[in-house]
């Protein structure tokens, strides 16, 4: 999942996100209709972000009308990270609550290049 402020910076970046396209790959990047929702109102400034998101993959949430983004993405992560996630946010308070779940590696922009974020105590718990 990539949040819409993440996908702002890798446009002004300009890094490329692309994933194996063999048959066999697992791995899509996908949003929801609530983050596409928020980037229309964030307004032009997000423009770039915007036309990017819309190449990938939709993902469909629970919510009939469009709520936060945070609040979306946390929504699909659950308890247990069931679907296996891995989220894409530069939203601090995002990375928060999503450390609070075991399973769910965070990845942000760092210094003009895509990083993983360290292993939360959560994992680390949930993994002895």
């Amino acid at each position: 999942i990539i949040v819409s402020v993440c996908v702002s910076r890798l446009v002004c970046l300009r890094l490329s996100v692309t994933f194996s396209s063999r048959p066999c790959s697992r791995t899509f990047l996908v949003t929801t209709k609530c983050v596409s929702g928020e980037l229309e109102l964030l307004g032009d400034d997000f423009l770039g972000a915007k036309l990017v998101s819309k190449r990938f993959k939709p993902r469909k949430c629970k919510h009939r009308k469009p709520v936060l983004a945070t609040d979306c993405i946390l929504s699909l992560i659950g308890e247990d990270n069931a679907s296996r996630f891995c989220v894409a946010t530069q939203d601090k308070e995002l990375q928060r609550a999503l450390r609070k779940v075991p399973a769910v590696p965070i990845i942000i922009v760092n210094h003009g290049a895509l990083a993983l974020d360290k292993h939360s105590f959560a994992s680390q718990k949930a993994a002895t």
